[in-house]
């Protein structure tokens, strides 16, 4: 009888011990939909900013991006792809919040996306909606120093493929026009348009990251500083401001750099307003630490 209560436990035990060892399921708010992949980034430095070898001060190359210098930031994850349509609407619905990007509302539908969308980068979002969602999605935005890193790598190169920009790599000025952009948008002239995230896959980090130089520019955590030891004026104000990284299907090869820094308010306001945001071009992705 002994023997067969024994057994009886050792055969039981690795259920047992599965279940008094085993992680609680922690509750996921987007388990309607896969989580957006992440990649990991290293910690360790690299080279942020850009020279006067990488182009013409003032014109190619911004007066802020200077002077270039090693920087160390520790290991994070970050979003493989930009945050989608279909995904910030989860968000909304999720939030009760009713910021709707403006062009929603142009192509008919204040509430939804335009039909056949939902894995194209989501914009006219303002920096504080941009939190939230990270907030929201158990993350958090980027800061400007991780989202460079994560573009460039540690070589400095100067789209994230490497030092000679190519047309069509990448969803800029140069070739968005292959892109249809959804109703409502004819009276603004615009002469091209956002692309399905991951699309163009030689728009590559060298950690796997996508869309870093073209289709939406990305909202980052850092607030506007000139960088150390820069000797040019500084932006009046330039604590309201936040810092936007990153090409668009509206920027051309120079403003598609992994170093070119935009400075913008948070928000275009006011916040309870409905409709108009940030800017057409704006979308974001999240980090972890």
């Amino acid at each position: 009888m002994r023997k067969r209560i024994r057994l009886t436990m050792l055969l039981l035990w690795p259920v047992l011990g599965g279940c008094v060892f085993m992680t609680p399921a922690v509750p996921n708010p987007r388990s309607a939909t896969p989580m957006t992949p992440m990649v990991y980034v290293p910690g360790g430095s690299f080279l942020i900013g850009s020279t006067d070898r990488d182009g013409k001060i003032g014109f190619e190359i911004g007066v802020d991006e200077l002077p270039q210098q090693k920087m160390y930031v520790r290991s994070f994850y970050i979003d493989r792809y930009e945050i989608t349509e279909a995904e910030y609407l989860q968000f909304l619905k999720a939030t009760g919040s009713k910021k709707y990007p403006g062009y929603w509302k142009e192509a008919g539908r204040e509430d939804s996306f335009p039909e056949g969308y939902e894995t194209y980068p989501v914009s006219d979002v303002d920096w504080f909606d941009a939190v939230e969602y990270c907030r929201w999605a158990g993350k958090r935005l980027p800061t400007e120093a991780e989202w460079e890193k994560a573009a460039r790598g540690t070589d400095g190169r100067l789209w994230p493929w490497g030092n000679r920009f190519e047309p069509g790599r990448a969803n800029t000025l140069e070739t968005s026009a292959r892109w249809k952009s959804p109703e409502g948008q004819e009276h603004y002239g615009v002469k091209g348009w956002k692309a399905p995230v991951g699309s163009h896959p030689e728009d590559l980090s060298p950690y796997g990251v996508y869309d870093m130089a073209g289709n939406v520019r990305e909202w980052t955590a850092t607030v506007y500083r000139s960088y150390p030891g820069n000797t040019a004026r500084a932006v009046s104000g330039s604590g309201s401001f936040k810092i936007i990284r990153g090409g668009s299907y509206l920027t051309d090869a120079a403003f598609s750099r992994t170093a070119a820094r935009l400075a913008v308010l948070p928000t275009v306001g006011p916040r309870e307003a409905d409709g108009w945001h940030s800017d057409y071009t704006y979308g974001f992705r999240c980090a972890k630490d």
